[in-house]
């Protein structure tokens, strides 16, 4: 949230729980929708999840869901580059997880 504060976003938190976003950033222009998510570094790229599991539920509908329709942008906070990336969902042709080239200098 600092990260995109610094960017110039107003934040806003949803109030209760199982929302299918974590928040929504305010550019003064348009709000959108952002999932939060942890990315990866794994073999030259940050690998981030792109759906929810429920296979831990008791009587789940299905195992995964994706957050098609329902978000704008996937934040993802890279803990070994440091990195925080703002990810258009609309540019990502997956469902399942998503990976973002990764190159230093």
């Amino acid at each position: 949230m600092l990260a995109l504060c610094d960017a110039g976003f107003a934040i806003s938190m949803p109030f209760g729980e199982n929302t299918r976003y974590d928040l929504v950033i305010d550019d003064a222009v348009q709000l959108a929708r952002v999932q939060c998510r942890t990315g990866r570094l794994r073999g030259g790229a940050i690998h981030f999840p792109m759906c929810s599991t429920y296979a831990h539920h008791a009587q789940p509908r299905g195992t995964r869901r994706d957050y098609e329709g329902e978000i704008e942008y996937f934040g993802v906070h890279c803990p070994e580059t440091g990195g925080i990336y703002l990810v258009p969902i609309e540019d990502v042709d997956a469902r399942v997880s998503a990976a973002l080239r990764f190159g230093r200098g």
